[in-house]
């Protein structure tokens, strides 16, 4: 596969930590097939929907923290 362009774009509700939903489009050619795909995802939210790090990537990283303050 070849991919001319993707883009993913999501909602997040950074206070709460969770997902709202997004889109994400594929632009891309599969053995000389031209493949094109839009996607859109909307997610559950409420007091009982939590988005907590796995465990498996361990601690956040000093860069990932500096991230967070100047994207928010």
């Amino acid at each position: 596969m070849t991919a001319e362009t993707a883009r993913i774009r999501m909602r997040v509700d950074a206070e709460r930590g969770v997902v709202l939903g997004g889109r994400a489009r594929l632009n891309a050619t599969v053995d000389g097939t031209r493949l094109v795909r839009n996607v859109g995802y909307t997610v559950e939210t409420g007091r009982g929907v939590d988005a907590r790090r796995p465990a498996a990537l361990g601690s956040r990283s000093l860069g990932e923290l500096a991230w967070d303050v100047f994207a928010y």
